[in-house]
């Protein structure tokens, strides 16, 4: 079950072409190598924590929980906000997705296409429809399952069309600002002339490749045997891994600096074009029903049964109080879809500035404090049931730090460390990324035909 979940979340590698195109194939391959090996680990260290400091009287029901053993109440409702936020804005570039596609199914009528934000919202009440009736991820992967073959066939399929047509190239006019006559395709081995912000933004698209470990402790909260997650992230990132590479490097070996942020519309036949738009509604939109099954969980057990202990999620009231919050989310998922219609660029931008950090600078700080407090912590008494553990030393003495930080031997230190440096280079790879993507924003909306909350698509 959790497989097909998972990979619902992180698999649509349509973008990947477009990261490839910005840092060519050598940088490509290279960096897809390299976040998914670190999301890997990550992963481990996750389930690892997990079943570490889950326990029936303590239980952990969220990331920000599992946050909140380490760095507090405030660690844990910053954490929250962060995972909420970076959810409502996968949904937001989804709908814009959707509706791009909706724009090119309809381009033929007599009338013209529809319009963008009419689009929008056509989406966000389809998702909206699809994601009331389900409360359990268990009911959501058997619908998942379907969508996880749909995204291969799609990618598959997208191949056979992309090798027998030529690039959009009207397509790739309004993205990207090409004026007739175009230049032959080309391709670059290492990364292509141009800003360093290109490349960085492709770069932070690569996250979304691994974009599940964000509700990665929301899903063993629901599995019945969660010490064997590790067999379903194993098998989704290997998959994961190599799709994005394959479709990556093949599509941008073929269409160049043509390539479309959305890889499928790439192609000139409108025919071709259609298929591949059309198949991509539904995985899109089921993606936004997944990741919204969470988010929307998290701010139940936050607000409703945390803060005002309302009634449980699975309680007829909670129904009623479940559906209203969908309804809030998918409207302010509209709004960020219309108000910033650029799905690469805002993608790359929380994925930076959010995403990141849930898959590669959390896992590695939340081992490392809970590799200091345990070693801290080993000259402390027994516990007791009724006085609790004589600590030996507080924080506040070197003494404890000095155990924390450098006790245990020589090997467990280097654990701890290497978790450090992996801590500060995904931050300080975050910093990059957020540079990047707002260079690139500003860059890309002077030259895209797509306004804010109006009817023309950046395609």
């Amino acid at each position: 079950m959790m497989f097909f979940i998972i990979t619902t979340d992180v698999i649509g590698p349509t973008n990947a072409p477009y990261a490839f195109s910005t840092v060519g194939f050598v940088g490509g391959v290279l960096l897809y190598l390299v976040f998914g090996l670190a999301a890997y680990y990550g992963s481990f260290l996750l389930l690892n924590l997990y079943l570490r400091l889950d326990s029936t009287k303590y239980p952990i029901h969220t990331f920000g929980e599992l946050f909140e053993v380490f760095f507090g109440k405030v660690g844990h409702y910053l954490v929250s906000l962060m995972q909420i936020t970076q959810i409502i804005f996968i949904v937001g570039s989804n709908n814009i997705a959707n509706a791009q596609s909706m724009t090119l199914l309809t381009q033929n009528r007599a009338s013209g296409p529809i319009c963008f934000i009419v689009s929008i919202i056509i989406w966000a009440v389809i998702g909206f429809v699809n994601s009331v009736p389900f409360r359990s991820l268990r009911k959501l992967s058997y619908i998942s399952s379907l969508n996880v073959f749909l995204n291969i066939f799609v990618c598959f399929l997208s191949m056979g069309f992309i090798a027998h047509s030529p690039p959009n190239y009207a397509a790739a006019s309004s993205t990207y600002g090409f004026t007739a006559p175009y230049a032959p395709i080309a391709t670059t081995v290492l990364a292509p002339p141009g800003p360093l912000s290109n490349s960085v933004n492709g770069a932070m698209n690569m996250v979304f490749g691994w974009s599940g470990l964000m509700i990665f402790v929301e899903f063993m909260n629901e599995m019945r045997r969660p010490w064997e997650f590790w067999k379903s992230f194993t098998l989704a990132e290997g998959i994961v891994l190599f799709m994005y590479l394959l479709y990556g490097a093949y599509v941008y070996g073929l269409q160049g600096q043509y390539t479309l942020p959305v890889a499928y519309q790439g192609v000139s036949s409108y025919v071709w074009q259609s298929i591949g738009n059309g198949l991509s509604l539904w995985t899109y939109t089921m993606a936004s029903v997944t990741y919204l099954n969470i988010g929307v969980k998290i701010i139940y057990w936050l607000l409703f049964e945390e803060c005002f202990r309302g009634p449980p999620l699975m309680s007829t009231k909670g129904f009623f109080y479940w559906t209203a919050l969908q309804a809030h989310c998918w409207i302010l998922s509209f709004v960020i879809g219309t108000a910033i219609p650029q799905v690469q660029t805002i993608q790359a931008l929380i994925g930076a500035a959010i995403l990141l950090q849930f898959s590669y600078t959390f896992p590695p700080l939340m081992q490392f404090a809970f590799d200091v407090q345990a070693d801290a912590s080993k000259e402390d008494g027994v516990y007791s049931p009724v006085s609790g553990v004589q600590r030996y030393d507080s924080w506040w003495s070197a003494s404890r730090w000095r155990r924390g930080l450098f006790g245990g031997g020589a090997k467990r230190v280097a654990y701890k460390w290497f978790n450090a440096v992996f801590f500060i280079a995904a931050l300080a790879t975050s910093g990059l990324g957020i540079w990047g993507s707002v260079e690139t924003i500003i860059a890309t909306f002077k030259t895209s035909a797509a306004t804010s909350f109006g009817c023309t698509a950046p395609v």
